[in-house]
């Protein structure tokens, strides 16, 4: 059981990664407990695309997350991520310039350790900042804390906790986290909490289907085994990525990026340890705006060109 829940969690956090690497997303990595039996895991993933001619705005993501093992129960893990919109500078209502090149970087340490018979508990702390102009405004600085306890339930895992990002998109506050994990097989994986929903099927023999929701975004996933460990795959995902930008008028205001995307393509191993990922992505009903929170209705939305082109994804773990 241990296993499966660790596996289920880490889809969890990773499918709805795009916003938590830049300050919006909810999942801590210690929602799971450990972040898995592995020395070292190491995820990249590269999206870009291009518009129609030159003068249209086109966008490119790429963001990387290690993680390790630092004895007793200690783990460390830093991340790295880049958003470039090709249109510089961008000016918002307010006449505020925006640098194009927006980063993202965080750096944790967390605990995990099983105290009792299937109760585990773990914490996380860390530090970075998501902004046009990284670690140059200690205001815009972010700050992470959770704290996580998962439980045995009657036919699966309670999970309780409270989780703490001061780069929040909806709100400057901790969150309560409650949830239950149902896994009746490894084929079935459904999380039930406040304020997430994940579920994972594999029906068919090589096929697995995935679903998920949190107020930091949304996506689902289909793949289809063919020819041994190679495997077609489709991904739709909704996310907002949410920046400080040092130029705003405004201390509460933050610079939105909202995009829709689709993609497909082949999964494959490449190394021992090591899966990679080739699709191409399209790209739509995108925008970014300047707002105190996402769910606010902006003064103006910008839109960004819909368009395609290649994502690249490897994963490694030893």
């Amino acid at each position: 059981m241990y296993s499966i829940v660790v596996a289920s969690f880490s889809v969890l956090v990773f499918s709805l990664s795009a916003a938590a690497q830049s300050g919006g997303g909810l999942f801590p990595p210690t929602l799971a407990g450990p972040p898995g039996r592995s020395l070292l895991r190491i995820n990249s993933e590269y999206v870009g695309d291009q518009g129609l001619d030159d003068s249209e705005s086109y966008h490119s993501h790429q963001h990387s997350v290690t993680t390790m093992p630092a004895g007793s129960g200690l783990f460390l893990s830093a991340g790295y991520g880049q958003t470039k919109i090709k249109q510089e500078p961008l000016v918002l209502e307010d006449g505020v310039e925006v640098d194009n090149n927006l980063k993202s970087m965080l750096f944790q340490v967390g605990w995990a350790q099983a105290v009792t018979q299937g109760s585990t508990w773990s914490a996380q702390i860390g530090f970075g900042a998501n902004s046009d102009r990284p670690f140059e405004r200690s205001d815009d600085d972010a700050y992470t804390v959770s704290l996580m306890n998962l439980r045995p339930g009657t036919t699966g895992r309670w999970i309780l906790g409270a989780f703490y990002n001061s780069n929040f998109g909806f709100g400057d506050f901790p969150v309560p986290i409650i949830g239950y994990l149902y896994s009746p097989s490894k084929k079935f994986n459904l999380i039930v909490g406040a304020p997430f929903v994940r579920l994972s099927w594999g029906g068919f023999v090589g096929t697995r289907l995935t679903m998920g929701v949190s107020p930091g975004g949304a996506s689902a996933g289909l793949s289809q085994s063919v020819l041994g460990p190679f495997a077609i795959e489709a991904r739709w995902s909704w996310e907002v990525e949410n920046y400080f930008h040092e130029a705003r008028l405004d201390e509460d205001d933050q610079f939105y990026i909202q995009k829709q995307q689709a993609l497909i393509g082949l999964r494959a191993p490449v190394i021992p340890g090591g899966m990679l990922r080739i699709y191409y992505s399209y790209r739509y009903n995108s925008s970014y705006y300047q707002a105190e929170s996402q769910f606010d209705r902006p003064e103006q939305r910008f839109e960004l060109r819909d368009s395609g082109g290649l994502s690249t994804s490897l994963s490694l773990s030893y």
